[in-house]
């Protein structure tokens, strides 16, 4: 099941996300929810959610500041962006940032969940390509050794495997038992 916060300074829209949808039935997880981005950040940092549902305008630090952060901070996080602005100016920005949707208030709940759902296939479909391509650490260090993978290559998987490879200078070390 997938994890959803969301993010919102109006409390009765917030409420009624939360209450609208029977979120365990849809197959997610509701992990939280705040007034703000400021608020907001520790708690995603915290709760790891899938997908992050934000409101564009906020007091504080707004959806698009906290779309960048985690943009930067979370890259694996998917971004709803939710506003009562029919402003092409904001959608631009949004899609600049990298959102996965951008969705015009008001909206119903079969709306929210058609979208969620939306979300959740690229999410699976993204895990499942990951792992069809996905290195091991050993695997990868072989490989690098070996000179069966390039550069841009071997920086994106160790990416995924959250590993650093980049660095002034390099020791390696090679045992053989």
């Amino acid at each position: 099941m997938k994890k959803v916060m969301l993010v919102d300074d109006e409390i009765l829209i917030r409420e009624s996300i939360r209450e609208c949808v029977d979120w365990e039935k849809e197959g997610f997880i509701y992990c939280g929810d705040a007034p703000d981005g400021e608020l907001a950040l520790p708690l995603i940092e915290q709760q790891l959610p899938d997908i992050l549902i934000t409101d564009i305008k906020m007091p504080f630090m707004d959806g698009l500041e906290l779309s960048s952060v985690v943009r930067q901070r979370l890259p694996q996080i998917k971004i709803i962006i939710l506003s009562g602005h029919n402003d092409f100016q904001y959608a631009q920005t949004a899609l600049r940032l990298g959102v996965e949707d951008y969705c015009l208030k008001p909206f119903s709940s079969a709306d929210l969940i058609q979208l969620l759902h939306a979300v959740s296939v690229r999410i699976d479909e993204e895990q499942r390509l990951k792992r069809r391509y996905a290195y091991t650490p050993e695997k990868l260090f072989a490989d690098l050794c070996g000179g069966l993978i390039g550069t841009a290559a071997a920086i994106e998987a160790a990416d995924q495997l959250e590993l650093q490879l980049t660095a002034p200078y390099y020791a390696v070390a090679i045992l053989s038992l």
